[in-house]
């Protein structure tokens, strides 16, 4: 895809800045010492025009392909500007402003596979409230790798990384009320995008094995292994079972 980013930004009439931008994400002051993490103000920014907000539609339609297929760097700020873009406001320009720029700076993305033995694998993590209004991201990333040796104790285990095939970033619908349900909530979507994957790799003549899901949180793995006992957990049980 040579050419799609510089026809994107031609269409879109883009005039790149000179200075360098090679960050998707505004720096965030640290403050030390803080004990008391408070949610952000939201500020009354001033509503856009339809044809600010149009334009900031087709920017999304555009490049959220280009992040789903080859950049999925451009995914975390993707999703945040779809989720402002129906009510777009002066808030919401200088990310887009941030996007062009990036991508103009940044126009050839490139996906390196290896050869593997075609076993789906998953590593999926979770975002506790990093979502405006008390929401929670789920992220994921599968890749096809080598199937597990025998007797594979997988808390140990690391399969060999290879090049995406997909990448799951998304705001997880419900409020969820700890990391662990965040964390399982996010094994809960990325198993459930693993389905089709798997029933194209099986149809295709690769035998899928149980697909390994790697997680960084003790809460989701003891509730997907069942090696935890759910108590006063209907919420969980209802969205995630």
């Amino acid at each position: 895809m040579l050419h799609y980013v510089p026809k994107a930004l031609e269409r879109i009439g883009h005039i790149f800045n000179r200075k360098p931008e090679h960050s998707l994400v505004a720096h965030t002051p640290i403050h030390y010492g803080r004990k008391v993490s408070y949610t952000e103000t939201e500020d009354n920014f001033t509503p856009l025009d339809n044809k600010a907000i149009k334009l900031i539609q087709v920017i999304v339609g555009i490049f959220i392909y280009y992040g789903i297929t080859i950049d999925n760097t451009i995914l975390v700020l993707l999703n945040d500007i779809a989720a402002e873009q129906a009510l777009a406001t002066t808030n919401t320009t200088p990310h887009v402003v941030k996007l062009l720029n990036y991508m103009a700076r940044h126009p050839l993305a490139i996906i390196e596979y290896h050869a593997s033995g075609m076993v789906l694998h998953i590593h999926s993590d979770g975002s506790y409230l990093s979502a405006p209004r008390a929401r929670s991201r789920a992220s994921g990333v599968h890749f096809l790798s080598d199937a597990p040796p025998p007797s594979t104790n997988f808390e140990h285990y690391n399969p060999l990384l290879n090049g995406i095939l997909l990448v799951v970033y998304k705001i997880i619908k419900i409020v969820t009320l700890s990391a662990g349900e965040t964390e399982f909530g996010t094994v809960f979507i990325n198993a459930k995008e693993a389905v089709p994957i798997r029933t194209t790799l099986e149809e295709m003549g690769w035998p899928q094995p149980a697909t390994p899901i790697q997680v960084n949180n003790l809460t989701a793995k003891g509730i997907s292994n069942c090696r935890l006992k759910l108590k006063a957990a209907k919420a969980m049980h209802i969205c995630f079972f």
